[in-house]
Order: C-alpha cells, then structure tokens, then sequence
C-alpha cells in the first residue's frame, strides 16, 4: 500500500474503484453468472466514475476488454489493490527468447497443422507444472514475479496470451519445411522454376577442368603426375560430347581451342537458334582468338560465354581473395565431375581427394603448388620421394630406356592407358539411361533385332 499512497488522488480512487469492481465480478461468477455477462454489468455501473478533487476531475474509463485485463492481473496479484497501481515502466515484457523457440519448434514438428495446437501444448506444460522453457514451472516463475505474495493453489494462467504467441509463430516457409517436407517448402520459398527440359540439341554446353584423384605415368617424362581433364557436356542430353586430359600443369588454352572446334565439327550447332558454350573464366579456357574467329564464322551461331570471378578484398584491412571462377551456371557439369570419382575408383593409382585420404603405399612424397613460365593459373604438382609411386617410376624408366612397353606391372597406368580407359567409361556413361534427368523418359521397350521390338525389364 506504501507505493499507492504516493501516487495521485485520482489514482488512489481509480484503484479503490477497481478494486471493488473485481470483487463484485468475482461474486457473480460465483452466483454462475457469465464472466462476460458480469463485466458488462460492471462497465454499465462505474464507466465514467469521476475521479480525484472537483479542480482535476478524471472519468474512468472501462470497457469490457480492459476489465477482462484488470482482472486477471488482479487475480495474479492475489487479489491485491496493488493491482492497479498505475506504476508505468518503459516498454513491455518481451517474450522470452527461449520460449519462443520452443513454440516455433513445436509449431515445425512434422504432421503439425496448425500453430495453436504447439500454444495448447506449452499451456498444458504450464498446469501440470512442467518446466517451460523461458518460464520454467509456474511456481518458480509466480515466486520470481510476485515475491512475498502467497502461493496460489492452482497455477494462473499461462503469462502470455495465443494472440501474443501468435506474433512469434514461425513464417510459412519454416512450418512447410518441418510440417511436410523440402517439396513443400519449396512451394512457399521464394525460387526460381529452372528447367532444362526445353533445351533444344546443342543450344548449350557447358565446360569446366577436373583433377582427377589418382596418379598416372606421364608417357613423355617417365614421371608419376596428376591428371586434369577438361570436360564439355551437352546439357539437353547430359552427354559428354568431348573431352581432353593431359597431365596437370600442361592443359592450356589451345587444348580447349581443339576441344571446342572438335566438338563443334562432329555435333554441328543450332539450326536456326544459338549454341551457347559456357566456360569458367578462372581456370585454362579458350583464347580470346579462337573466340572471336568461331562466333565470326559461324555469323553469331556460336556464343562463348564465360563466368564472373570471385575476386577482390572482403574488407578494409583484409588480404585480397585468391582469384576464381564462379561457380553458378555449372551445376550440372560440377555434378558430373563428382560422379566422375566413383566412375574411376575401379582404376589403379588411386590418390583420395585429399591427403588424408591417400592411400599410405602410395607415395611418400608431398604435393606442392607452383607455376611454370608462361602459365598464368598455379597448378598442384605432386614431388614423389618414395612409395609405390616411386617405384613406378624405375620400372616406368627401363621401358622409356629400352623404347618399348616391356609390360611390367608397376602399379600405375600409363597416361595413354588412362586415355584408353577413360574413353570407355565416358562412352558407357553416355549410353547410360539409369538416370532421372530432366526431360527424359523411361525406355519401355528397345529393338533387340531388325523388326524386333522387346520389352525392357
């Protein structure tokens, strides 16, 4: 009583007004008289009691939903005229950060349709006087709120209302990821519908590099190195309509000149719509001059386009990033040249894709990254000082002494029988048709013989 002593005489006949409005709502709830019913007689009575001296006279003002406030804090207030002492503090309590988190992850649950049922469970929690997060049970969060005030023999209501959780609930896109799935968050994402089932033959190719992970013998030096393929794909058909391999640090821009001109010669280009070859501006790709001569001679039938690079300083103070080529645009060939690893794992030489990942009889030597003259791109180049690696290079060095394959089984492939073996499984894959690409069928049915027509299991 001492706090509302202080405060003004309106304010001290507001709260002795209030105060006896909520005990006669009180007793009419008793007497089975509606709550709705006993406010409404209430506000009928007192709304517009004058307050304070007749110099500074204040109406009181009451309606139907402030009293239905009053009361419940009344109520949580044990019925104190406390209640009502208008003590105005800066800002409103703010839901507790863990209790929302809680909500919006009940609300995500999967099978969960709609967002009141995750409030129903947290209310329910809050009566069998269960821990809430944010709130914990509601005798430690009543002691915690309002010391010194006797225990309530049932809990009080739960301290934030539907309409207030409500404000907390997780968007749309959330609730449909957890709720039924990625098909259906992608419905309520914002996205583009990309597709390549459109695509007509050879309107787009797609080019990138790719170390493969496994060391060769080099057929020119004798020495173990890497190997790097340039790959081009034709995108409707998911086809690899060409591809060169050299060793690593040897690829340069005229091998991808050759590449595109042979793949040009053998698939054609469109017939009455653009071919557009896509290439990736930070690794080896084709010259300036090569560009220009194709797109003339095919009078704008061809168009060389190539990514952005993902260069520059981050901020002010920071080492400026290392150069690369920007990945968007080569989804498709990027997914291929990780399939690609599983297509050579059956070949010998296998190195892992990292160093942790190489086998430990491989070769005892380190990797290193340098940059030959003339080259503008650093290259990874393997230094072999032991191992099974080292070892094929002395039986890789009589065969080169002597000028002949002699057929000595040195564990590793030389790079003209990784030429040989990477064809056929190229060819294979082309042929392959257990795959869910885009715009592609199911083969029901494939002529075994001239005129002979078979159902395919």
């Amino acid at each position: 009583m001492d706090s509302l002593a202080k405060r003004a005489e309106w304010q001290r006949e507001r709260a002795l007004v209030l105060q006896n409005v909520c005990q006669q709502v009180k007793a009419q709830v008793e007497q089975k008289v509606t709550l709705k019913q006993a406010m409404l007689h209430a506000c009928k009575l007192f709304a517009g009691t004058l307050l304070g001296s007749a110099s500074n006279e204040k109406p009181l003002k009451l309606s139907v939903s402030t009293l239905r406030r009053l009361y419940k804090e009344w109520r949580e207030n044990g019925e104190s005229i406390e209640a009502f002492n208008l003590n105005y503090v800066a800002g409103k309590e703010k839901v507790p950060s863990e209790l929302v988190h809680e909500y919006q992850r009940l609300a995500s649950l999967s099978g969960q349709r709609k967002t009141s049922v995750a409030y129903k469970g947290l209310v329910r929690r809050w009566r069998n006087s269960e821990d809430v997060p944010g709130l914990g049970t509601w005798p430690e969060w009543y002691s915690a709120k309002y010391p010194g005030l006797p225990m309530p023999t049932a809990a009080p209501e739960f301290p934030y209302s539907s309409r207030t959780m409500y404000r907390y609930q997780p968007k749309k896109t959330l609730r449909a990821l957890g709720n039924k799935g990625i098909a259906a968050f992608r419905r309520e994402s914002v996205h583009i519908d990309r597709t390549t089932a459109d695509l007509r033959p050879c309107e787009l190719f797609v080019m990138d590099d790719k170390r493969v992970d496994m060391l060769v013998i080099d057929d020119l030096t004798g020495k173990a190195c890497d190997v790097c393929v340039y790959i081009m794909m034709e995108v409707a058909s998911r086809r690899i309509a060409g591809y060169s391999a050299r060793a690593a640090g040897a690829m340069n821009s005229s091998d991808v000149d050759a590449l595109i001109a042979r793949v040009l010669e053998r698939e054609g280009y469109g017939d009455g719509y653009t071919t557009h070859i896509l290439l990736e501006r930070g690794t080896v790709a084709m010259s300036p001059a090569a560009q220009q001569l194709i797109e003339a001679v095919t009078d704008g039938g061809v168009k060389i386009h190539r990514t952005s690079i993902d260069e520059g300083m981050r901020a002010l103070g920071f080492a400026p990033d290392q150069p690369s080529g920007h990945w968007m645009g080569k989804g498709l060939i990027e997914s291929f040249n990780s399939r690609l690893d599983l297509l050579l794992m059956h070949l010998p030489g296998q190195r892992g894709n990292k160093f942790e990942n190489q086998p430990a009889n491989l070769a005892g030597g380190q990797r290193r990254k340098v940059q030959r003259k003339g080259q503008k791109d650093e290259f990874t180049e393997t230094v072999i000082s032991g191992g099974e690696a080292a070892e094929a290079e002395a039986l890789a060095s009589i065969e080169m002494a002597s000028g002949r394959r002699l057929g000595l089984d040195c564990g590793l492939m030389w790079m003209s029988q990784f030429n040989s073996a990477f064809y056929s499984i190229i060819q294979e894959f082309n042929a392959s048709r257990e795959h869910g690409c885009e715009g592609f069928g199911t083969v029901t049915q494939a002529e075994t013989a001239p005129g002979i027509w078979e159902d395919v299991a």
